[in-house]
Formats: C-alpha cells, sequence, structure tokens
C-alpha cells in the first residue's frame, strides 16, 4: 500500500475512521527556547528582562555593614561631642571581645568587596562622619564614592522614642499602644493606626480658623510633624525587617497627603493635558482632512464656554494635535465601511 496514491476524499475517510477507533495524532513537537522562531521584539523585550533580573540580584547582593562596627573609637568622639570626659571603666574582658568581632567583621567586609587596607580606612572614616552626622549630603558622599556598598540607614528612635515621646502622642489624640502594634508590621495594626491618622488629620483640617479659642483647639491636634515621624518611622520599619510585607492603602494615602496632598498640582496638569489630546482627538477624528477649527466649532459641539473655545481655537500646540489626528478620505472611507459591515451583522 506504500505506493498507492490516494485522493483527497479516501485520505479523509481514513481520518473520519481513524478518529472513530480512537487514535490520537501525536502533538507536534515544538521548542520552547528555540530562538529562530521568537520574534525580534520578543528577543529583545527577553534580553532586557534577563539584564534587568542580572542588575537586581547585583543590587540587592551588595555587601553591607552595620553602623555599629564603623569608626575606631566611637565612644570617645560621642562624648567628646557631647562635652562629656570619657572617664568609663569597661571591662577588659568585654572589651576585648568586641574588639575581637569588630575585627572579624571588618576583615570579611574587605574581603568581599576585594579592597586593601588603605581603601577600607577611607570607608571607614567617611562612614564614621556619616553615621555622627546623619544627614543627605554625607549619605550622598559616601554612597557616590562607594556605590558597590549598600549604605544602611541611620535609625530614628523606634520604640525607644515612643516611650519617651507616649505624653507627647497621647496629647495630639494617639495612643502609644496604637503603634506599638503598629511597630510590629503587622497588616491590621498599620492600618488601624494609619485609619487613626488620617482621621485626625480630616478633623483638623475641619476646625475653625477664627473664633474663641480656635488657637488653643488647633495646637491640641495632631501636627504635621507628628504624623511625618510616625511615617519615617514605619518606613524604616520595613526597611529593616527581613519578610515581605504589604503596604496598607490607608498608609499610601497617609504618605500621600503628606507629601503632596489629596489633589497634587502636577497630577491636575497631566489630567488638564489628557483632557486636551482627547479633545484633539476627537476633533480631528469629525473634522477630516479638510475641517477647520474654531471656536464656535468648540462651543457648539464640546458646550465649551465662549472664551476658552476661542482661546483654544488659537493654540498654536492644540492645533498641531489636531492636524496629527485627522484621518485621510481614504482612511475616512474605510472606516465608514467597516461601520456599515458591523451594522449589517448586528
Amino acid at each position: 500500500m506504500k505506493g498507492i496514491r490516494r485522493s483527497p476524499s479516501q485520505v479523509r475517510k481514513k481520518r473520519e475512521v481513524s478518529d472513530k477507533r480512537g487514535f490520537k495524532k501525536k502533538p507536534r513537537k515544538v521548542a520552547s527556547n528555540d530562538r529562530k522562531s521568537q520574534e525580534p521584539q520578543e528577543r529583545l523585550f527577553a534580553e532586557w528582562d534577563r539584564e534587568a533580573a542580572q542588575e537586581r540580584l547585583a543590587w540587592r547582593n551588595r555587601p553591607s555593614i552595620p553602623l555599629s562596627m564603623i569608626g575606631k573609637e566611637l565612644l570617645s568622639r560621642e562624648l567628646a561631642k557631647a562635652g562629656i570626659s570619657s572617664t568609663i571603666n569597661v571591662s577588659k574582658e568585654l572589651y576585648v571581645r568586641e574588639k575581637n568581632v569588630r575585627k572579624q567583621v571588618l576583615e570579611e567586609f574587605r574581603q568581599k568587596l576585594g579592597w586593601n587596607e588603605e581603601k577600607l580606612e577611607l570607608f571607614m572614616v567617611a562612614a564614621d562622619d556619616y553615621r555622627l552626622d546623619p544627614t543627605i549630603q554625607n549619605y550622598l558622599n559616601l554612597q557616590q564614592k562607594f556605590p558597590d556598598v549598600q549604605i544602611p540607614v541611620v535609625e530614628l528612635g523606634g520604640f525607644d522614642a515612643l516611650i519617651a515621646l507616649s505624653d507627647t502622642f497621647e496629647a495630639q489624640g494617639i495612643p502609644p499602644q496604637m503603634i506599638a502594634g503598629a511597630l510590629d508590621l503587622n497588616e491590621p495594626l498599620v492600618d488601624k493606626l494609619c485609619l487613626h491618622l488620617l482621621k485626625l488629620i480630616v478633623d483638623r483640617e475641619s476646625l475653625p480658623k477664627t473664633g474663641p479659642g480656635h488657637i488653643s483647639r488647633r495646637r491640641k491636634a495632631v501636627s504635621d510633624a507628628t504624623a511625618n515621624y510616625l511615617i519615617a518611622t514605619l518606613v524604616e520599619y520595613y526597611h529593616f525587617s527581613e519578610f515581605e510585607w504589604r503596604f496598607p492603602a490607608s498608609l499610601v494615602w497617609l504618605i500621600k497627603h503628606q507629601l503632596c496632598a489629596d489633589k497634587p498640582d502636577l497630577e491636575a496638569e497631566y489630567r488638564s493635558r489628557q483632557r486636551r489630546l482627547m479633545l484633539a482627538w476627537s476633533l480631528g477624528e469629525q473634522l477630516g482632512p479638510n475641517g477647520r477649527v474654531s471656536g464656535p466649532v468648540l462651543q457648539k459641539c464640546y458646550q465649551m464656554p465662549r472664551a476658552s473655545a476661542y482661546r483654544l481655537a488659537r493654540d498654536p500646540e492644540f492645533l498641531r494635535m489636531v492636524d496629527s489626528f485627522r484621518a485621510s478620505p481614504a482612511e475616512v472611507e474605510k472606516r465608514m465601511k467597516l461601520a456599515a459591515k458591523r451594522m449589517l451583522e448586528e
């Protein structure tokens, strides 16, 4: 039967019989990593993703060192800066043990980076200045000089500050227990604290700005300094945590409000540009290749105020946008045929 040629109908009947008997075709093997079958754009995106993943991994694996290990005579420097004599009796055994631990950590840190002793010494001096005076200028100087090192953040007071400032928080209507629960980064407790802060901010903004006693009432309300301090502390705790957490929406709202208010100026500018773009697109589609943009057209078709319509009709940038959306006669005819076809199908 190998040399017999079958007609298309015979081949089709044989396939039908094979299907009825339950025979299944073997699936065609397709190589998943066949680069030749991939489109050039897909290969480019895959290369970008691979490079981005490698860059991210290298960034996350940068060596870091605790700030407590930086500096040669940390205690004496801090006491001298505060104007206190460094006559403190320290156990010799404890001092030797801490010195050996510090030496071992610094040596491991140096070997990871492949530095010599001189470069490590330069880093220690600059990092010690940053630790004692944690400003963004010192942070930038240190990060720019040593980009292959993960510079740690100088922490705020954290839980100790919560205890010391508990009376300040209570006076502004924030229970310290609520803050302590949020610092555990338990999402429901973080959400509870942020919602409470948002409510206090809303109540503060609704207070009268005139009248008897308005100054004392506003002083008792939550301050921006308090809200910002708690936000910074929470963000620090998220940064130092080794687990993956999710920011509650209330925390995002709190940060947005404190940074740029509910309706940022740049967001309003973006919305305005988008409205102009959509208006230019709609107008270009309607006017076609030969239609003229005028104030009465804008005023009648889009219910715009007269002054705004005439001002927009004379705006060169807006007119260029309209021209970019104008359809050619062939394109208009094509769209009309497509619309008529859809109407018939419906």
